[in-house]
Order: structure tokens, then sequence, then C-alpha cells
């Protein structure tokens, strides 16, 4: 052995001797004055504790200090013979008992709070009183008075002393043992309950204590219900506060019931016979054991909930952080930093190009990759920062104590970390760069979302700028806002689609020069009902929903709106020439548009040639071939289409040829000022020539006044849109029958 764990055997012998002794003088003192029946021995209990901790190796200090107790309390007149025995009781069971529940807990020693561990303690309690008591009673039949007959009351009395010190004492060594070496009072990471529930314990305790006090002699007449008050205090330890505070207790309470007992105190008898020491007895059970299991099960359900808040908190790749677990950790930050003003940030790490990790290794090759790189930004962190993975290759990182030139060199640091990491995989070396969004915080009112959100925008910015770069949410501030802003919208719109909170409006078409109009034809306009900003036009929300990829969803939530609200309405249905759709340019790119129209046409009933579809130009062009193929797939169903905002994106005549639309919308920034401006009018009479010219028929939008009215119809365009001519309204009032069944057609209104 060498010096330093005979200096530990010495110190641990010596933490052991102490309490030992001054159990057994307790004892001698407080429970064993007569030297008749005793119901308690605490030094088995602590005995018990101290070889569950330090192991079987410090039995010889368990038979040194039982052999000091009998030396210096022992009764007069006790036969020398019997000394070996009273060493040899404790000795040899406390091993027997320790190696018992070591073997019932697999090798270790069940000093934990679990009911698990519970049993297993019982179980070496029972063996360290049945042994111990055997041993015991043993002797006393070889060299005392009684003889044999006396054997079996003197084995139960023995055998019930050292269970029952067992019972009361070893949890309190243990836990106590366990406070001094961590520094809490919970065993687990966050603390059971608030100082003013541990205080309001404590007085009621005291109070307890002081009402079951033996005041006056031993015939005072008693309260026995005041026996039940440690009960109601230790069950409220038990489910409220940590596992110290009813082990103490139980202690405590413990050792005063069998004191008062023994000297028939507080309207206790002293027991005599075997059947009053059991009754007593019985009662001491009751008290520990009751509250103790109480204990047990409280820590495993607290135990239990913390390992599902963490799983909820943990990513199950790397074992960071997830999403939610950093952003309560930064919540935590928030709410301690009103107080003590601590300087902070927080980094937004992506990483550049994963996609070609993925490529190269496959999907268990890139977690490989994650896992790694989530150990080493581990280890270059400090351990007061947080680090977590929270999203499928972003990172977060909460920098504390840190001021904003500080927080740059680190996210730098942070650049260069992730640079130089190497992940070996089928004979190659990869490698990559990340883009890093970094927000230092200033005193503000943001929470812990929103710091998020701008350092994730921030981190866009860096990588739309060529990644492997720091981007600080004070230098793109503008941009980040304007992200923010547009993500925020995207959420706005999943919600919307979600609740269908779109509401359909409609504008009319009217016939010029002077041609009758054979039913109404009207464009499907749409309108966003949003629970903080009312009634919302398209400009606000369409640029999100073609950004963030829910356009070709919005086409499909139109198309069965219009279609659904038609079918209701079979007498509107009736009086319409032509419905009008716009089609974003995600809904032309999709294979899928095709079928899904003509099952929508089927099931709705609604008449394919009365159903125009509107693209724009500049998504018309964009994929020429696939737009071909959609187009000429549905006008095989009988659906038309119109060429929208037409001349705004420089188009070429040319597409007109190639394109099979039947009519051609003219953009309205020609429209608007068509009355004052000679060039606006020679672009709107080429478009018209050409088109006549192919066969296609012209509609003006925004036709806002009289003179823009005049002008289109003299130019000959065929239809005219605008606000001089109607104002769009819900579908329902646009097409309401009676009104329609009151106008006059006629091509001058």
């Amino acid at each position: 052995m060498t010096e330093t764990g005979i200096r530990q055997y010495l110190q641990r012998s010596l933490l052991i001797l102490i309490p030992h002794l001054a159990g057994s003088l307790y004892v001698h003192q407080l429970i064993w004055p007569d030297g008749g029946p005793t119901l308690i021995w605490p030094s088995a209990g602590i005995a018990f504790a101290a070889l569950l901790l330090f192991g079987v190796g410090y039995w010889p200090v368990i038979a040194v200090s039982t052999l000091l107790a009998e030396l210096l309390w022992a009764r007069p007149g006790q036969p020398l013979a019997y000394l070996p025995f009273v060493v040899a009781a404790p000795t040899v069971s406390v091993v027997v008992g320790v190696w018992v529940s070591r073997r019932l807990a697999a090798g270790q020693s069940p000093v934990g709070n679990r009911v698990k561990d519970l049993g297993q303690m019982l179980a070496g309690a029972t063996s360290v009183a049945v042994l111990s008591g055997l041993i015991g009673a043993f002797g006393l039949s070889v060299t005392g008075p009684h003889g044999w007959s006396g054997m079996p009351k003197a084995w139960a009395l023995w055998s019930m002393g050292d269970l029952f010190g067992i019972v009361v004492c070893t949890p309190a060594v243990l836990r106590i043992y366990q406070l001094a070496n961590s520094g809490r009072l919970s065993p687990l990471e966050q603390p059971y309950s608030e100082r003013w529930e541990r205080l309001s314990w404590l007085l009621l305790l005291i109070l307890s204590a002081w009402l079951l006090a033996p005041i006056g002699e031993p015939d005072k007449s008693p309260l026995h219900g005041l026996l039940f008050l440690p009960l109601a205090l230790l069950a409220w330890s038990a489910v409220r506060l940590e596992p110290i505070f009813t082990a103490i207790t139980v202690m405590f309470f413990g050792l005063a019931v069998a004191s008062l007992s023994s000297f028939g105190l507080g309207g206790l008898e002293t027991p005599r016979t075997l059947s009053e020491s059991a009754v007593i007895a019985l009662f001491v059970a009751v008290l520990s054991m009751m509250p103790h299991m109480l204990c047990a099960l409280e820590f495993e359900r607290r135990r239990l909930l913390a390992d599902l808040e963490l799983a909820a908190h943990q990513d199950d790749l790397t074992g960071l952080l997830n999403r939610q677990g950093f952003k309560s950790a930064l919540e935590r930050l928030l709410e301690q930093r009103s107080r003590s003003g601590e300087r902070f940030a927080v980094a937004h790490v992506d990483l550049d190009q994963f996609k070609l990790i993925n490529d190269a290794c496959g999907a268990s090759g890139g977690d490989a990759f994650l896992a790694q790189l989530g150990s080493v930004l581990r280890a270059s962190l400090r351990p007061s920062d947080e680090l977590a993975r929270i999203g499928g290759d972003e990172f977060a990182i909460l920098w504390r104590q840190v001021d904003a030139e500080q927080a740059e060199i680190l996210a730098e640091d942070l650049l260069r970390t992730v640079d130089a990491f190497r992940f070996p995989s089928a004979g190659r070396v990869l490698s990559l760069t990340a883009s890093i969004g970094l927000h230092c915080f200033q005193d503000s009112d943001q929470d812990a979302g929103q710091i998020q959100r701008e350092a994730g925008a921030a981190a866009i910015s860096a990588k739309e700028h060529g990644g492997n770069r720091v981007k600080k949410v004070a230098d793109v501030d503008l941009e980040v806002r304007q992200r923010q802003a547009a993500m925020e919208w995207a959420i706005r719109l999943n919600e919307a689609l979600e609740h269908d909170r779109f509401r359909l409006y409609a504008q009319r078409m009217f016939a010029l020069n002077g041609s009758a109009q054979s039913g109404v034809c009207i464009e499907v306009l749409l309108r966003m009902e949003d629970p903080v900003d009312g009634l919302l036009l398209p400009g606000r929300f369409i640029p999100p929903a073609e950004r963030f990829g829910l356009s070709a969803r919005l086409d499909r939530h139109v198309l069965k709106r219009v279609f659904a609200w038609f079918r209701s309405h079979p007498e509107a249905l009736a009086q319409v020439k032509r419905v009008s759709v716009n089609l974003s340019a995600a809904s032309l790119g999709d294979e899928e548009l095709l079928p899904f129209l003509q099952r929508l046409l089927e099931e709705s009933e609604f008449p394919p040639r009365k159903l125009c579809l509107e693209i724009t130009e500049t998504d018309a062009i964009r994929d020429l071939a696939r737009t071909r193929t959609l187009m000429e797939g549905l006008r095989g169903l009988g659906v038309c289409f119109a060429l929208d905002d037409f001349g705004s994106g420089f188009c070429s005549f040319g597409y007109l040829r190639s394109l099979p639309v039947e009519s051609v919308k003219i953009d309205g920034s020609f429209v608007r000022d068509l009355a004052d401006d000679p060039s606006d009018r020679a672009i709107v009479r080429a478009i018209v020539e050409v088109a006549k010219s192919l066969g296609k028929q012209t509609i003006a939008e925004c036709v806002e006044g009289e003179a823009a009215r005049a002008m289109v119809a003299a130019l000959e365009v065929d239809y005219a849109q605008g606000y001089a001519l109607h104002r769009p309204e819900p579908l329902a009032d646009c097409l309401d029958t009676r009104r329609l069944a009151a106008e006059t057609p006629t091509a001058s209104r």
C-alpha cells in the first residue's frame, strides 16, 4: 500500500471509529442503562454504512471499536469468555451483510436513493441481524447463566436491535457522507424545494420534538397521539424535501422513541418481555421504513422527470443540447442577466456544403461526421459555455462573460477549428468550412427566440456571401431583419393554410369596342385574414410564399377553394364565361399538377372551358419546354391560358408564337399613364397588333381612370380590368346573381 493509501486508510478508520464508539455510548447511557433488552443498536447501522461506502477491508476498525466499547462500558461481572463473541458478532455479520448487498447489486455498493438500493440494503441488513444474533446468542448461551433455554429470546432481541439500528441509522450516515462529498443537498441536478419550505418544515420538526420531550415523572399522563407528529413530518419531507432530511429525521426519532421506551417516559413503558419489545420494534419499523420507501419512490419519480426533460433537451446523435434545450439555457441566462448584468454572445454555426459529406459517406457517415465535430467543438469551449446541435448541420454556441470584441475573436477561432477538423472516410480525408452568425447581446427587451432567429439569419447571410466567414447581426441588421420578417411570414402562411384563413376575392373584366359580353369574366384574387394585421393583400404574403416554397401549395389551395365554391353555387357558375386563376412558377414545374387538376375538375364538375390559368411571361420562359408540356396537357382538358404581366420581363414577341395562350394581359405599368405617355401607347399598340396577328385576345390591366379606359378602347384592346371598371370584392358579392341580373351588359362601362 502506498503512503497515500495508508493515509487514506487511517483517515477513514478514524472517521468510522468515532461515530461507532459514539453509537455504543449512546446505547449504554440512554437506551440500555440497566442491562435489559435494547430495541436498537446504532453502531450496527454505522458499521454497515461504513463498509458499504469504503469496502469490507475496514472490518478491523469495527472489531477494534467494538472491543474498546466493551472494555469501556461493559456491565460489571460480564464473563471474559463472552468478549470474543461480542467482537465477532458485529464484525463477521457486517462483512457478510455487505457481501450480500453487493452481490444483489451486481458487485456495486447500493448506497443510492433508489427503491432497488433500499431493497438491497434491507437484504444485507437482515443478513447482519440474523448472523449477529446467532453469534451473540450462542455466546450468551455458552457463557451466561440462562443456558440454551434463553437462546431464542436472546437471538430475537439481539437481531431486532441490529436490524433496526441499520434501518434507522444507515441511510442517515450514507446521506451525510454524500452531502459532505458533493456539497449539495439534492442528489439530482435541481433542488427539491425552496429554502422557505425547508425552514417551515424544520420549525415544525423542532416543535414536534419539544412536544414529545418527556417532561415530569414517568407516571404523568402522556398524549400518545403526539407520537404521530413525526410520521406526518416524515411524510412531508419524503415527498417534498431532499432525502437527507428524511434520513436524519428518521434516525433522530428512531433513537428518541427507543430511549423514551427504555426509560418508560413519554407514555411509553419499558419493554420487559419479548412480545413487548416486538410491539415497540414494529412501531419503530413503521416509523423508519415508510418514510424511506416514500423518499425512494419520490427520488425515482423526480429522476424520471429529469431524464425525460434531459431527453427532451438533448440531441440523440451528438449528446449535446438540442434546439429546445439551447433555448431553455438561453432563457435561464436572460433571467439571471436581469439581476447580474452578465454579458454574453450567441453564435449560429451553419456548415458549408454539408451535402457533399452525405453524398460522399452516406447518411451514417454524415452522422459520424457531425458527432465527431460536436466533440471537437465541445472540447474547444469553456465549461461555462453551452453548445447545441439545433438542426441537421447547424450548431449553436452560448459564450458567457464575453464582450463584443472577445466574441468576435472566439467566433474567428471557431471558424479555424471547423476548418482544421478532418474526417477520415474510406481512404479519404474530408473537411468543411462554416458560416457563423454572431449575436452580441446588448441591453434590450429581446427574448431567446428572437436572439436565435437573428443569429440564424446572420449565418444565412454569411453563407450567401461565400461562407467560411462570420457575420455579426449588427453588421447586417437590415438584411437580417428582412430575412427574419420573411421567416416569420413563412410561419404565418403555414398557419393560414392550416386554419384556412385565405379569402377569395374577384375582379371583373369587361369587353371593349362595342362587342357584347356574353357572360361574366372574372379574375380570382386572394386575401389573407391575419389575426394581428387583419385582411392582407397579396403583395404582403406572395413574395415570402415564393421564397419559402409555399406558392405551389397555395395555388392548389386556391384551386380547391374556387372549385368547391362554384360547386356549391351552380347559379353563379351559369353566369360566368371565364374564371381566371393565377399560377406560380413553382406550379409550372410541378409534374403532379396535371393529374391533380384533372382529378379536381372531375370531382367538382367544373367546366374546363371556363377555367383560365394566368402565368407570367418570366415564369413561362424559365423552363420553356416543361411549361409547354404542362400547358398542352391542360389544354387537352379544355383549360385555356393567359400570359400575365406581358412586357414587364422584356419577353420576345416570338414567345407569343411558341406559347399556347389565348390571351395576353398587358402589364399595368404600360396602362396607368397611357393617356399621357406616348411611349406607353406605342408599346401597347405593338402588343395589340402582334397579338391580333397571332389570333390572341388582349386584356389591359390596371385601368384606373376614365382616360385610360378610353385610350385602351381606342387602341383596340379587347378587355379591360381595373378600378375604373370594378374594384375587387368578395367572390360571393361579385357573383351575386340578383345584382348580375339587374345589370345591362354594355361595352361602355
